[in-house]
């Protein structure tokens, strides 16, 4: 509670000092018809910063932008739907450079004046600072010419800080040095009298980087904006960004500046009167005993932070060494279960597969609880349908829900489902995925059914998630503590009761966690004997920006004739959920049905579904439908600027993967031998040419003798690196006519994972296992794509 009151006091001080800052009020966000055709045709921005700048920016050991332009760049691309890719650099000139040259479109942080003198157009202010001069302990203040009689003065190699100090002392000798870092040590090292750089940068290496050894002058009048810079013909970027920067609320902006910049104490001291200097220097020691209280504080956070890190990394190489030999054992014994013949050895092999997953499963939940603990979750916001989502965990969970006799559905009761939200689908998918899993197990020949609504609490749309079963149910004194770690619970039971799953007793609680991120909630309700109902709900935040082929006014489904209901109830089903309309094809069509009509017809032989538009185009469903592939598709055909294939060349789409692997030569490598030896005969059996490798150096040779145009790699090989090796054997395949399928798996993913993949070149980043059937239809839709686009 001290550090909370200490805090406040802080920050309302900070924010007196900072008060030249731009405020912004909070408001909805509107684009132009210009600014939206941008986003749609611009979903990737790369940009570059200035990177020896921190705590404003800089990249740090792994290559990841931080500090507080960062935070800026992913409000920005939170309100936009923009992904910012940046682009390393070693120096500002770099970065520059790279603006010229067209490799990146946008400057994070640059002054007015730079943008100016460069032909560049800037946003509206970031953060606003001051030019500091910084002397060492012992020495004097540097505030006139006179002060500096001998020796140089440092400069950062910025154009107003240049400025400021050739108009501020005049015929001082100085020295401009590349970055702020530089400009410090010079003085450290006692090379210059004096360096120039600016206040945030002064204060991080006074009081962080050399605590004792540095002191600043006062601060000076002259005020340096910062923003960021584009091109001219990038107008609208900017213009979109300063829309952005604009939606942030004053107190969001004084909770960015107060994470990052530390604020300076050196305020001048009024001269004229007693009582005010007395006055004032009480107020100075108090500020100054608060702000080493609150340094004090933030050294401890950091330390925190930084043990949580350890903890973290440890975690990641307990994950990689537990999780690759199960891996490795469940693979080879779903690869044998159907090659046995005896039927007990059978039932033993499938109680082996049955064992391991429980185990991998009771590990990633408690590697989830450990990083819950160390807070290093944190929310990712991106632009998804929620259907596709509960449609992927209906998928993933449809076996196991049949070895129990249970019945698992999902049913929608709104068209939003089916519409870009933002929200962080990892966190979202992870408790969703807890919850159903906890169904299933207490669930013995009945019904899981998951069920999608909206809701308005409080006056704002929460999307309602509801996973309701007709298992075991649970008593009201075990309810009441489920959702707490580890917590099991003990339930009463007769000897012709099933026996109870066991378990971490970590689900429910991962599930909770992830839903209050989201800024949701998790609430359960039970009865014994009767089954469960949970429910998550989380904001309904729509992502307008990034809706996509929106269905034209007037659209109507028209179902065939002579079909009975239980066949036809599962599209029906789906369309009254997507709030489509749809009509009997044996029936005359109402007046109000005067928009684009679609044909539905249904091959049972062949279990699809087919989707005919009057311009001839069509499309395949497989059965058993599931709601965001039936919607997505019908989206498809509405949209006339991505035509698809005729009906006579749809059928080539589905075509069965022996046809897609035929002549095809897969590279594996991994250094874990049982996997590889595994996934050598899985690959075989799917009818590629398979070449498997334990090493870089082995791929590299593999590569150049067969040219494979589909390789698959482990992304933590022992004696290297795996995405190092994707990022040369692209370099190396650059002139290859052909495309190259790149997959990257690995046991256990981290964070900085997928941004890596990107980076280097991987076209898929997938947590191992990899079921067969995931594997062939993630090969099939590669190659299909790429034959259309040849097409």
């Amino acid at each position: 509670m001290l550090m909370k009151f200490l805090y406040k006091i802080y920050l309302t001080w900070a924010l007196t000092l900072l008060s030249s800052t731009a405020v912004y009020a909070a408001e909805a966000i509107v684009f132009s018809p210009q600014e939206l055709d941008y986003i749609k045709t611009h979903p990737v921005v790369n940009y570059g910063i200035f990177p020896n700048s921190y705590p404003i920016e800089k990249f740090n050991s792994i290559g990841e932008h931080i500090g507080l332009t960062r935070d800026y760049i992913d409000i920005i691309s939170t309100v936009t739907g923009i992904k910012f890719k940046p682009v390393f650099s070693n120096n500002d000139r770099e970065s520059v450079t790279n603006l010229q040259s067209g490799k990146i479109s946008l400057l994070t942080s640059t002054s007015i004046s730079f943008a100016q003198t460069h032909g560049l157009i800037s946003s509206v202010p970031i953060f606003t600072t001051w030019p500091l001069t910084v002397t060492r302990k012992a020495t004097r203040h540097i505030a006139t010419p006179d002060d500096l009689m001998e020796g140089y003065v440092s400069i950062t190699d910025y154009s107003s800080l240049i400025e400021w100090f050739t108009k501020q002392f005049p015929g001082v000798n100085y020295k401009i040095v590349y970055s702020p870092e530089e400009t410090i040590a010079e003085v450290i090292n006692r090379q210059a009298e004096a360096a120039v750089v600016l206040s945030p940068t002064a204060l991080y290496y006074m009081n962080v980087k050399y605590p004792g050894q540095l002191k600043i002058s006062r601060p000076h009048s002259a005020k340096i904006s910062l923003a960021m810079a584009a091109h001219p013909e990038d107008q609208i970027l900017i213009n979109i960004i300063n829309k952005a920067i604009a939606s942030i609320s004053a107190k969001q902006q004084a909770e960015l500046t107060a994470k990052w910049i530390i604020s300076d104490t050196n305020i001048p001291l009024p001269k004229d009167y007693k009582l005010t200097f007395y006055v004032g220097g009480l107020a100075t020691a108090l500020l100054c005993l608060l702000l080493f209280v609150f340094y004090r504080y933030r050294r401890l956070k950091m330390e925190l932070v930084r043990l949580g890190s350890k903890n973290n990394l440890e975690l990641s190489v307990i994950a990689h060494e537990l999780r690759t030999p199960l891996i490795g054992i469940l693979t080879a014994c779903e690869g044998l279960v159907d090659k046995i013949v005896s039927t007990s050895q059978r039932e033993r092999l499938a109680n082996v597969i049955h064992v391991t997953r429980e185990l991998l499963d009771n590990l990633d939940l408690s590697l989830d609880n450990a990083k819950i603990n160390a807070g290093s979750v944190t929310q990712n916001p991106q632009p998804q349908l929620l259907a596709e989502l509960c449609d992927t965990t209906v998928k993933l969970f449809i076996s196991f829900a049949e070895t129990h006799g249970t019945t698992l559905q999902v049913r929608y009761q709104s068209k939003q489902f089916f519409l870009p939200h933002l929200f962080d689908g990892t966190l979202v998918s992870q408790a969703l995925n807890n919850i159903v899993s906890n169904a299933i197990k207490h669930t013995h020949d009945g019904m899981v059914l998951i069920e999608c609504s909206l809701l308005q609490v409080d006056g704002k749309n929460m999307f309602s998630i509801e996973v309701i079963d007709t298992g075991t149910g649970i008593p009201s004194k075990v309810l009441a503590r489920l959702s707490e770690p580890f917590y099991q619970g003990k339930f009463s039971r007769t000897d012709s009761d099933t026996p109870h799953p066991k378990g971490t007793g970590l689900g429910l609680f991962v599930a909770k966690k992830n839903m209050h991120l989201t800024g949701g909630h998790l609430a359960i309700v039970s009865q014994p004997g009767v089954g469960s109902r949970v429910t998550i709900a989380l904001p309904a935040i729509a992502a307008h920006y990034a809706i996509e082929n929106p269905l034209p006014e007037g659209l109507h489904i028209i179902m065939p004739t002579e079909i009975p209901s239980s066949l036809s109830g599962e599209i029906t089903q789906i369309l009254d959920g997507c709030e489509l309309p749809y009509y009997s094809a044996a029936e005359p069509l109402p007046a109000a049905a005067r928009g684009p009509e679609i044909d539905l017809q249904l091959d049972v032989a062949q279990k699809h579904w087919q989707l005919h538009n009057k311009q001839g185009d069509s499309v395949i469903i497989p059965r058993p439908v599931y709601a965001s592939a039936l919607y997505l598709a019908i989206t498809d055909l509405c949209n006339e600027e991505q035509p698809l294939e005729s009906s006579s060349d749809s059928p080539e789409l589905h075509l069965p993967t022996t046809i897609i692997t035929e002549s095809r030569r897969l590279l594996v490598v991994e250094d874990e031998p049982l996997l590889l030896e595994v996934q050598y005969e899985l690959f075989s059996s799917m009818g590629f040419q398979v070449d498997a490798v334990a090493n870089t150096q082995q791929a590299y040779q593999s590569w150049l003798q067969h040219h494979h145009t589909i390789i698959v790699t482990d992304c933590r090989l022992d004696e290297s690196d795996g995405f190092e090796l994707v990022r040369h054997l692209r370099k190396l395949m650059q002139d290859s006519p052909e495309p190259v399928l790149i997959i990257g798996q690995s046991a256990s993913l981290k964070t900085e994972d997928a941004q890596r993949a990107r980076e280097v070149g991987m076209d898929y980043l997938l947590q191992k296992p990899v079921a067969r059937e995931q594997w062939q239809q993630l090969i099939r839709d590669y190659f299909a794509s790429k034959e259309k686009e040849h097409d």
